[in-house]
């Protein structure tokens, strides 16, 4: 029989130890041995319950990351479904494919794998256990989630970099220079008639793009758009809309635009510019 357990010290009649061993067993399952009361799994406090409640914790964080990573891989897939030519994956990342089959991977290490390396820790520290000692056991329990949890938090940082870089484009997208001149002119020719200027396109819109090529599009027929949008306004005007976009930046700036005056006089009467006068000389 092994020394320390409470069938070693029944036998040996020390009944000072074997009722402090009985006491501690006890304690382990939620039994108090002076008032006959069982405590519920959450309000046991032995070694055993603790950290089985702390590694079921644990172990839901890491199924609830998982999900997340799933979720996003998800709507990467459908945003990548379709990428324009001048899209750059990012080159810390694994190709998309392979981050794809990683959750199945995870997975599995967590509902199966998991179960080998209990058995293997409970044989490793039976001889403690068998006296009562589940402190070790349960100490390196604490580790049992470690190789899913590298695996998570990789997975996740590649996935971040990914859609990093896909909200980057996105930006890029919606912060082309070109756009944006078309954008502002636009709106201070709306301005110009009288009209409330209408909602420029928003970082919103490319978001609710099905994929990257999608808000490329958008960013192209918003440019159709505006131009298409902007001819009524400019019939009759010796100047087109580019130029008038120009004229409209280098007035933004603080630049005299190069206008002639027959252009200068037709946009004034259209009431789209003000002319200001000032006294020649130096001043």
């Amino acid at each position: 029989m092994t020394p320390g357990t409470l069938g070693h010290a029944l036998r040996d009649l020390k009944v000072s130890q074997a009722s402090e061993r009985l006491e501690q067993l006890a304690r382990e399952v939620g039994c108090d041995l002076h008032s006959d009361r069982n405590l519920p799994l959450e309000e046991i406090q032995g070694n055993i319950a603790t950290g089985y409640r702390n590694l079921l914790k644990a172990y839901e964080v890491e199924k609830e990351r998982l999900t997340l990573c799933k979720k996003q891989i998800g709507q990467l897939a459908k945003v990548l479904s379709d990428l324009p030519s001048d899209f750059k994956y990012p080159e810390s990342a694994p190709d998309f494919a392979t981050l794809q089959s990683r959750p199945t991977t995870i997975e599995r290490s967590l509902e199966t794998s998991l179960d080998d390396d209990v058995d293997e820790l409970i044989t490793i520290h039976e001889k403690a256990c068998r006296i009562g000692n589940f402190s070790p056991l349960m100490e390196q329990a604490k580790d049992l989630l470690r190789e899913s949890k590298s695996a998570l938090g990789g997975l996740a940082g590649h996935l971040t970099t990914l859609g990093n870089v896909v909200n980057g484009y996105r930006s890029d997208l919606l912060q082309d220079p070109e756009l944006q001149r078309m954008e502002r002119a636009y709106a201070a020719l709306q301005r110009g008639l009288g009209i409330t200027p209408t909602s420029p396109l928003k970082l919103s819109d490319l978001e609710a793009a099905a994929t990257l090529a999608d808000a490329k599009r958008k960013v192209e027929q918003r440019r159709k758009t505006l131009l298409d949008s902007s001819q009524p306004s400019l019939a009759g005007l010796p100047i087109n809309f580019d130029k008038w976009s120009k004229m409209v930046e280098d007035l933004e700036n603080g630049r005299s635009p190069s206008i002639d005056p027959q252009t200068a006089s037709a946009l004034v009467e259209k009431g789209l510019i003000q002319v200001t006068y000032r006294l020649g000389g130096s001043q």
